[in-house]
Parts: C-alpha cells; structure tokens; sequence
C-alpha cells in the first residue's frame, strides 16, 4: 500500500499526463472520519472499487489529514 505521500504524487503526475478528468477505479472506503483512499488503477480490480476523476482523488487525499 502506498502512503499518501506517494498517492498524492502519483495523481498530480497523472494528472499531468492524462488531465484532471479522467476516470480511474478508487480504491477507497467510507469511515466517520472521512474517505479514505487506499490507491488506484485504470482497471477495474478487487473490492471497494469507485469509478472516480483524478481532480476527485486529489481532493480526497488534500483534505484527508488522518491518512
């Protein structure tokens, strides 16, 4: 798993590369506290899978300080 260091330097590379629109499936969860974000792909893989922008993970992983 990756830290969030390292999520949020991946999604604002591919963002970059690809745009801030495009879909990718989150893998992520729904706590009290917050979403968490657990990393991505561009496939469909495993469970707790959200259809998502990269400008969305970005956001989520901004405003996530417990990450």
């Amino acid at each position: 798993m990756k830290t969030k260091e390292e999520l949020l330097l991946s999604v604002k590379e591919n963002i970059e590369a690809f745009g801030k629109d495009k879909l990718v499936y989150a893998h992520m969860s729904l706590q009290n506290e917050g979403t968490i974000l657990y990393g991505y792909s561009y496939t469909p893989e495993g469970k707790f899978i959200d259809e998502a922008s990269l400008e969305e993970l970005l956001i989520i992983l901004e405003s996530d300080t417990d990450m």
